[in-house]
C-alpha cells in the first residue's frame, strides 16, 4: 500500500494549524452527531424495517446535549473510537450527498448548485481531517495492509460465494455469483482486468465496507441512546473498514491488480 491513504497529517501541518483544527474538534464532534443522527432518522423512515418507527421514536426523543456530553467526556479521556466512529460514518453520508449532486445534469447546474456542492465538500474534508487526525491518535487502528492480505480476501470471498451458489436456485442470482467468482479468480491468477471487471471489484469490496458501517452505525446508536459500549465492537468495525478502504485504493491505483490497457 503507498503511503498517502492515510497520511501522517504532522508530517506537512505547521503546529499552529494543528492547534486551529484542535480547537475546532469539539465543534465538529457536536455536528457531526447531529448530522449522523438526522441521517439515521431519515433512513429509518425510509426503508420502514420492522421495529424502524419505534427505534426513530428513541432517537427522536434522545436528549442530543447530553449524548454529546457523554462523547466529549469520553474524548477528554483519551477514549477516541466513538467520536472516530460517528465521524466517519458521516463522513460517507456527506459523500454520498456529493455524489448526488453531481449526478444531476451538467445543464441543471446553476449557481446554487455550486455553492452547495462547495459547502457540501468543505463540510466532507473538514470531516475527513479530523476523522483521519482520530485514526492517527489510535495505534490500533494503524495497521498497513499488504497485497497478500487482499489475496487472502479474495480467496475467502470466493470461497464462501462458492458455498452460497450450491444453494443458489435463482438463475440471474447464480449469474451474478458467477461474474463476481470469475472477476475475484482473475485477481488471484494476475489477470489483467477489464473496466467493468474493476468496477465489479469494487462493487465487491464497498459492499464489504458498507456491512461494516451498517454495523458500526447500529452501535453508535445503542451508545448515544444510553448504552455502554465495548472498545472492541468500535475496533473491529473500524480496523474492517480502514482494511477495506486500503483495499479499494491498492485496486483504483492499479498497484495491486493488472489493468487492461495499463502498462
Amino acid at each position: 500500500m503507498k503511503k498517502g491513504e492515510f497520511p501522517a497529517l504532522k508530517e506537512y501541518e505547521t503546529p499552529e494549524r494543528e492547534k486551529e483544527m484542535e480547537q475546532k474538534l469539539p465543534k465538529a464532534i457536536g455536528w457531526s452527531i447531529n448530522f449522523f443522527l438526522e441521517r439515521h432518522l431519515f433512513l429509518l423512515n425510509a426503508l420502514q424495517r420492522e421495529g424502524s418507527r419505534g427505534r426513530a421514536q428513541q432517537i427522536k426523543g434522545l436528549d442530543r446535549k447530553q449524548a454529546y456530553g457523554r462523547v466529549l467526556e469520553q474524548f477528554k479521556t483519551g477514549h477516541h473510537l466513538e467520536a472516530l466512529s460517528i465521524m466517519d460514518i458521516s463522513v460517507r453520508y456527506i459523500e454520498l450527498d456529493v455524489d448526488a449532486l453531481d449526478y444531476i445534469p451538467k445543464e441543471e447546474r446553476d449557481t446554487g448548485w455550486k455553492e452547495e456542492r462547495k459547502r457540501t465538500k468543505e463540510k466532507r474534508d473538514t470531516l475527513v481531517y479530523h476523522r483521519d487526525r482520530l485514526i492517527e491518535k489510535e495505534p490500533r487502528l494503524r495497521k498497513e495492509y499488504t497485497k497478500k492480505d487482499f489475496g487472502d480476501w479474495a480467496k475467502e470471498t470466493i470461497s464462501g460465494q462458492q458455498s452460497s451458489l450450491k444453494e443458489e436456485t435463482d438463475e440471474n442470482n447464480r449469474g451474478n455469483l458467477l461474474e463476481r467468482m470469475l472477476v475475484l479468480n482473475k485477481v488471484l491468477t494476475s489477470a489483467p482486468l477489464s473496466k467493468e471487471d474493476v468496477s465489479t471489484l469494487l462493487f465487491e469490496i464497498n459492499y464489504e465496507v458498507a456491512l461494516y458501517r451498517e454495523g458500526l452505525g447500529e452501535v453508535v446508536v445503542n451508545y448515544l441512546l444510553g448504552e455502554k459500549i465495548q472498545e472492541n465492537q468500535l475496533l473491529d468495525y473500524l480496523g474492517n473498514i480502514i482494511k477495506f478502504r486500503q483495499f479499494q485504493v491498492g485496486v483504483e491505483s492499479g498497484e495491486w491488480i493488472k489493468i487492461k490497457g495499463r502498462t
